[in-house]
């Protein structure tokens, strides 16, 4: 459903917002009337990264878990362009963990951060112990 906002954005296509847009947009609407809130971190407690890989989107969501609930921390979904759509799964789900590292850094330096994902990869990364390794391919990756 989300394409049906995504192609208004496309370069040199005409704006015309119709019926499925529109459909989207009131679901869109909806959904986020009666969603939770999204909750600030405790500092103290451990995260756990879910990462979503479809053929052209990837989406990742940051929860921490208290009393047996998960409250959301963070959430962001992307579109990805025309040859990272050709990736691999496995590619896709690299590309999204590292995306992850990125945009939650500042979150996940200091606690235990479980990643979940489709796949039985069972990754559990990012220990207050290994911090410096993080920092180290953090700054490999964005080129520092």
């Amino acid at each position: 459903m989300h394409k049906a906002f995504s192609r208004l954005l496309k370069k040199d296509i005409p704006f015309h917002w119709d019926q499925v847009v529109q459909d989207y947009f009131d679901s869109l609407k909806n959904t986020l009337i009666r969603a939770s809130l999204m909750y600030s971190p405790n500092y103290q407690n451990d995260y756990y990264l879910y990462l979503v890989i479809v053929d052209t989107t990837i989406g990742m969501v940051l929860v921490q878990e208290e009393n047996g609930i998960e409250y959301l921390i963070y959430y962001l979904s992307c579109n990805l362009n025309d040859t990272k759509c050709k990736f691999s799964y496995v590619e896709k789900l690299a590309f999204v963990a590292m995306q992850a590292v990125q945009i939650f850094l500042h979150y996940i330096l200091l606690q235990k951060t479980s990643v979940i994902s489709e796949q039985p990869y069972d990754i559990h990364f990012f220990t207050s112990i290994d911090r410096g390794e993080i920092l180290k391919m953090y700054n490999h990756f964005a080129g520092v």
